[in-house]
């Protein structure tokens, strides 16, 4: 394994200022705190032009309270996984008190990333906050073979801004990744989570089994927020926006098609299991909404004590 920045008030820095760097490992991980969680561990790990990390698991920010920082040289290429050997990378991998950050913006670099799955911002109980933030552009690559969480787990928050071209969450109805999750509580999760999604530019298509937007399985709230691009397609078996609190946006003139004539699936907006407060909005009143369903539910709840508020406004 490979560890930048561990235990008490420690502070590691790894600094790559030319040439290319490689590194093949089982875990990498940025700052991470293992016992006494008023501390703090800070893991920075600052890349040159050309960099290569193959690992099975790679954290930014792990377990306790932590902080881990991924960089890159301006005009640089940072590769995490290769298509044979895809990672799963987290960001803010909170396990225990107080709360793990992980940190990644290739805004002036390029990050090439194959991934079997992708967490920004994980958490696990009461006080215990896992932070991500991932920003994107044009020039990077984020390919998500399975998951793509962006705040999971009780109090988290995460945010991922990507261009719509820079990610790929399946290619094919027949070739799907499995879920997208923003701002999602488990049953065993507690508290509220906090996931935003900003897909920016002009198109952005996805295939999944599932979609999640805001939704708790507990008695507590959980918000989710999606912004799509101008032009979306977004081909799922089941689609929920707002578990408990929940929003889909699409910019002034743009679209979003749900489903295809030939692949439908379940739409639900406002759907709550438990006995919990949901809401759930889809508004397309200055956009286009396409939707190919098998099913619609809309403000449904199978508690007696649930209440939900569903609104679809065409």
């Amino acid at each position: 394994q490979a560890l930048i920045g561990q235990y008490g008030i420690g502070k590691g820095t790894l600094t790559v200022s030319n040439g290319a760097f490689a590194a093949f490992v089982r875990d990498f991980t940025i700052g991470r705190l293992d016992l006494d969680a008023t501390k703090h561990a800070i893991g920075i790990l600052n890349l040159s032009t050309s960099s290569l990390i193959v690992a099975d698991n790679m954290y930014l920010g792990d377990n306790l309270t932590s902080t881990g920082i991924l960089t890159a040289a301006a005009g640089g290429v940072v590769r995490i996984g290769t298509s044979a050997f895809p990672c799963n990378l987290k960001l803010g991998n909170c396990l225990g008190y107080y709360s793990a950050e992980g940190i990644m913006e290739a805004t002036n670099w390029t990050l090439l990333a194959d991934l079997n799955s992708l967490t920004v911002a994980d958490g696990g109980g009461q006080n215990w906050y896992g932070v991500g933030t991932m920003t994107l552009d044009g020039d990077d690559q984020l390919i998500v073979l399975s998951n793509l969480n962006v705040a999971v787990g009780a109090w988290t928050y995460g945010t991922l801004t990507a261009p719509g071209s820079a990610l790929q969450l399946g290619t094919s109805a027949n070739s799907r990744a499995n879920r997208l999750a923003i701002g999602y509580t488990a049953n065993n999760g507690g508290r509220d989570a906090h996931g935003t999604v900003n897909i920016t530019g002009n198109s952005f298509s996805a295939y999944l089994n599932e979609v999640i937007v805001g939704r708790n399985d507990n008695v507590d709230p959980s918000y989710g927020t999606l912004n799509l691009a101008r032009t979306n397609l977004i081909v799922a078996d089941r689609f929920d926006i707002g578990g408990t609190d929940g929003k889909v946006t699409v910019p002034a003139g743009g679209e979003l098609q749900i489903g295809a004539p030939t692949n439908r699936g379940t739409l639900r907006v406002a759907y709550q299991n438990s006995h919990n407060q949901t809401r759930g909005a889809l508004t397309p009143t200055n956009w286009t909404l396409r939707a190919y369903l098998k099913d619609l539910y809309l403000g449904n709840t199978e508690s007696s004590y649930g209440y939900a508020d569903g609104v679809v406004t065409l």
